[in-house]
């Protein structure tokens, strides 16, 4: 077991496509309370990156550890109960459920968890409340705005209480109004909720927002 302070810990991390070496021995370390961001041009392998230390892709080489394990070594179904326990997904595109109002695509997570459905409602309740949307809960997908259903996305990412939440591009499909409450509302996470952030974006704002930024170019951190 991997003894370490960090709650992610990602070391020399390889990753080809056909001729393309996309990841070049990148290493990485996150700290509970911390938003990190990474930040770079296009095809530098940012987004490559950040689904590799998720679990979401296999690296050609290199190790991964969450709080102390190393999840590159886990079973399928390890994997996926490490994804839907111990981490929260957010992406440019909130891939909101149209047919479920906006509290039933929040407790999806706690479904596949098989928690109590009292438990699963309360929470899903307090997360909607705290992202400004009480009001909004028995609407679906259709009925909210491109914000709104960005928090709602945030609060299905925080319903079983994960330690590190993976965001990719998550203001990239808001405008400048709704990105910077997106920003806000990270920020209030780590700051209310001791939330941990692994970002990747091209919004300067929410970089300058974050603990550390690190910028990626050609697979390899600067």
């Amino acid at each position: 077991m991997e003894q370490t302070p960090n709650l992610l810990v990602a070391k020399d991390i390889w990753k080809q496509y056909g001729p393309v070496s996309v990841l070049k021995g990148v290493s990485l370390e996150v700290s509970r309370g911390e938003l990190v961001s990474i930040v770079g041009p296009s095809g530098a392998g940012k987004s490559t990156l950040l689904y590799i230390v998720s679990s979401l892709e296999k690296a050609d080489k290199g190790q991964v550890f969450f709080e102390g394990n190393e999840i590159t070594q886990l079973s399928e179904t390890d994997l996926a109960h490490y994804r839907n326990q111990k981490i929260g997904f957010v992406f440019q595109f909130h891939h909101l459920l149209p047919e479920f109002t906006a509290i039933e695509n929040v407790s999806i997570p706690g479904w596949i968890a098989k928690m109590p459905s009292t438990q699963i409602h309360q929470k899903a309740s307090a997360l909607l409340d705290f992202m400004g949307l009480s009001d909004k809960m028995d609407k679906k997908p259709h009925s909210l705005s491109g914000g709104e259903q960005q928090r709602v996305a945030v609060a299905r990412a925080l319903l079983n209480s994960p330690a590190l939440i993976f965001a990719d591009e998550p203001t990239g499909n808001l405008d400048s109004e709704n990105a910077n409450a997106l920003h806000q509302l990270f920020i209030r996470l780590r700051n209310e909720m001791n939330q941990s952030f692994l970002i990747v974006t091209h919004n300067e704002s929410l970089a300058a927002m974050s603990n550390r930024s690190l910028t990626m170019k050609d697979g390899k951190f600067l």
